[in-house]
């Protein structure tokens, strides 16, 4: 498993950041992503993303799958982006804590991964800030997980994308209502 913990700059999505480039009019949350004539100025995870893809034959009888779960923890709860519900229950099960009934939908490209991202970042708790107009107040979990079979043999790896929530400093940020970021993990 690869773990990638990315800090975006204010006022842009840490999923959908752009670095090198500067210019926020340039993307819309994450309208261009999976756009060929943009690929150079993706972030750190849509290049991942795609790495993975270039490295597998994904779909039919290649023995390969790509799946992604995606959810955000917020104020001492679970919310699953991706099957819209709320305060999803965890539960310790032989490979670790699970979130459970947790939605996970198969993917074959980074256009469709980064569909699903922009579908559950729909769902995220954001609140305007001084410097953001859309803060996430909750961090966010994406799991691109790969499943391969070969010569009888299966295996498995996941790539884990992580959100951060936005400034938790209601004062530094000049939030009306400090309440929803009380209870972030730090």
């Amino acid at each position: 498993m690869l773990d990638l913990y990315s800090h975006g700059s204010a006022g842009r999505p840490d999923l959908a950041e752009t670095q090198p480039h500067h210019d926020p009019n340039l993307y819309q949350v994450l309208s261009d992503w999976g756009n060929p004539n943009h690929a150079a100025l993706h972030g750190v995870a849509p290049r991942a993303i795609q790495a993975l893809f270039d490295s597998v034959r994904v779909g039919g009888d290649s023995g390969t799958r790509v799946t992604c779960s995606y959810v955000e923890v917020y104020n001492d709860s679970v919310n699953d982006l991706l099957g819209a519900r709320k305060g999803v229950p965890l539960r310790e099960a032989a490979q670790g804590v699970v979130v459970d009934g947790l939605a996970v939908e198969e993917v074959a490209s980074l256009r469709q991964t980064m569909a699903l991202v922009g579908r559950g970042n729909a769902l995220r708790v954001v609140a305007g800030m001084k410097m953001n107009a859309r803060s996430s107040r909750g961090h966010a979990v994406l799991t691109v997980r790969l499943e391969t079979r070969c010569a009888g043999v299966d295996s498995a790896g996941s790539l884990v994308l992580v959100d951060l929530a936005g400034m938790a400093s209601a004062t530094q940020s000049e939030h009306p209502d400090p309440h929803p970021i009380t209870h972030l993990n730090p």
